[in-house]
C-alpha cells in the first residue's frame, strides 16, 4: 500500500524522528499516518529512511509518497504503519494556508486533569490506553507561549503552553525547530504570537504504561 501524505510532524524521538501526516488523496484522504520502522526496537524513523530517492529529507509541509508493508500491531497508536524498503518520494508541497483544510476539532485533547510534575494536562494514564485510539491532532491553539525551565538536571526543557477549547495545556516540545531555537535561551517565558497550528502527538507508553502529550510541530 502506498499513500501521498502531507508531513505535519518531524520531531525528535529516540535520537531519530517521529514523522506523521495526513493522507491528501484517495478514499483515505484526511486520515492520519505515522510511518514507523520495520524493527521491534526503536521504530522511530532514521534519517536514511526519510531521505528522498532524489536526495534531501522529508520536512513539514512536504507531500510525500510513502509505501508501507503492514499495520503495526500491539500499539495504542492506531495510525502506525510499517514502512517498506522503497525510498520515499517528494511529490509536492503545501503552504501554511492549506492547513486550514487539515485541522481536527476534538472537544478535548484526550483525557485531562492529569499532570506531570512540570506540565499541565499533559499525561494520559494507562487505563485510557488499552485499545487503539487516535493519537495525533492538528489544532488551532490560543494564547501560545513557550517556557524554558530547568525541569530535570542541568539541561533546559522547552515546554509549550496554550489554550484549547477553554482548557490550558503545558506540553513538552519535541519539534526540533522549537527545541533548537529555544533550549539555549535564558530561563523564562516567551510569547509565540505567530503560531497558528500545533500538531499534538500522544507519545509511546512509558514503562509505567502512561503516555504524554507532545508538541510534535508548530506552524
Amino acid at each position: 500500500m502506498s499513500y501521498q501524505i502531507v508531513c505535519l510532524a518531524n520531531s525528535w524521538k529516540h535520537k531519530a524522528r517521529c514523522v506523521a501526516g495526513k493522507i491528501v488523496s484517495g478514499q483515505y484522504k484526511g486520515y492520519w499516518v505515522r510511518p514507523v520502522g520495520n524493527r521491534e526496537e526503536n521504530r522511530a524513523i532514521l534519517d536514511a529512511e526519510r531521505q528522498y530517492a532524489t536526495g534531501g529529507f522529508a520536512v513539514p509541509l512536504d507531500v510525500m509518497q510513502i509505501s508501507f508493508s503492514a499495520k503495526q500491531e500491539g500499539t495504542f497508536q492506531q495510525e502506525n504503519l510499517i514502512i517498506s524498503d522503497e525510498k520515499w518520494q517528494r511529490v509536492g508541497r503545501l503552504t501554511i494556508a492549506d492547513l486550514a483544510g487539515c485541522v481536527d476539532s476534538p472537544d478535548k485533547l484526550w483525557e485531562n486533569s492529569h499532570d506531570s510534575t512540570y506540565g499541565t494536562n499533559d499525561k494520559v494514564p494507562s487505563v485510557f490506553l488499552v485499545n487503539p485510539i487516535q493519537s495525533l491532532y492538528l489544532i488551532r491553539p490560543e494564547n501560545v507561549h513557550i517556557r524554558v525551565a530547568m525541569e530535570h538536571g542541568d539541561k533546559p526543557k522547552v515546554r509549550v503552553f496554550f489554550d484549547y477549547n477553554g482548557v490550558n495545556y503545558g506540553l513538552t516540545a519535541t519539534d526540533s525547530t522549537l527545541v533548537f531555537d529555544y533550549q539555549n535561551r535564558a530561563v523564562g517565558s516567551y510569547q509565540l504570537a505567530n503560531i497558528s497550528y500545533l500538531t499534538i502527538s500522544l507519545g509511546e507508553k512509558l514503562p509505567s504504561g502512561d503516555s504524554y502529550k507532545l508538541i510534535a510541530h508548530a506552524f
